[in-house]
């Protein structure tokens, strides 16, 4: 499995047996999650650049995108807030993810997942919700732009 070869090749960082063990169990957790549910990884540790015709541009990584009977999903791993589906972020997450697949926003969820295979949670926005997200952006980054005197 893709994670198992992953912490083989990062496995000399981790400098104690207990530490190796350590990690190890942590994430048998989740590669049993994803053995049980006959998961379909269609790219993991996606590099998003969202251009939202804003100054400022939306960057980050999407842990794990998987195929889904409606399209993706975008996964981002690890603790993460009741209120995650408020962050600003994960609709124009959904949005990148729909322009990078060429497929409509209402195909592509988002969510969250702890990294011991736990806690799976998704949601789809609307188009009003993403809207209001674009605009909450675009004047968050003209706020920046305007605030530090950098021409457009």
């Amino acid at each position: 499995m893709w994670i198992e070869a992953l912490f083989q090749r990062h496995a000399a960082k981790l400098t104690t047996v207990n530490r190796k063990e350590g990690v190890r169990e942590r994430y048998r957790g989740y590669t049993d999650w994803c053995g049980a549910v006959g998961l379909t990884v269609v790219e993991r540790r996606v590099v998003l650049k969202g251009e939202f015709q804003a100054f400022l541009t939306l960057g980050g990584i999407v842990h794990r995108v998987d195929a889904t009977a409606n399209g993706v999903r975008g996964v981002i791993l690890g603790e993460y807030r009741s209120a995650w589906r408020l962050e600003l972020r994960m609709p124009l997450i959904q949005l990148a993810l729909a322009g990078r697949y060429g497929i409509d926003r209402q195909d592509v969820s988002v969510g969250v997942q702890r990294l011991d295979g736990t806690g799976l949670s998704e949601a789809t926005f609307d188009a009003r919700r993403i809207a209001n997200a674009r605009r909450e952006f675009r004047e968050m980054s003209e706020y920046v732009r305007q605030r530090y005197g950098i021409q457009p």
